[in-house]
């Protein structure tokens, strides 16, 4: 299990098992944050943070959760769903490091 170092306000250093925080990205702004109480003084923490912190705990197994999404999806889909066709072109694209950087360059105008 990972374990997560911080700081709570009042307490000091802590050490805390990743199932005891959580990380928070307000939507649309994309305001960065993660939580947790403080199992010394049992205050609830909340410290901002960066995109690429919030990154690092949910790749440690930290609970991410999206304020401010939409409870229920919109009506009608800008896009058509992703078919298993579509996932494998992108795979292959992924693979071929040409066809990488020709796809990127039809995103990307002018690289």
């Amino acid at each position: 299990m990972a374990w997560i170092r911080t700081t709570c306000f009042d307490c000091g250093e802590l050490y805390l098992p990743v199932r005891q925080l959580s990380a928070h990205v307000e939507l649309p702004a994309g305001d960065c944050s993660y939580r947790f109480e403080c199992p010394r003084c049992h205050c609830f923490v909340t410290r901002d943070c960066t995109a690429e912190v919030v990154e690092q705990l949910v790749s440690c197994g930290v609970e991410l959760a999206l304020e401010g999404a939409p409870s229920e999806p919109p009506g009608e889909l800008p896009v058509p769903p992703v078919s298993p066709r579509d996932i494998e072109r992108f795979a292959a694209v992924l693979a071929d490091e040409r066809a990488f950087n020709d796809a990127l360059r039809e995103l990307v105008p002018g690289r």
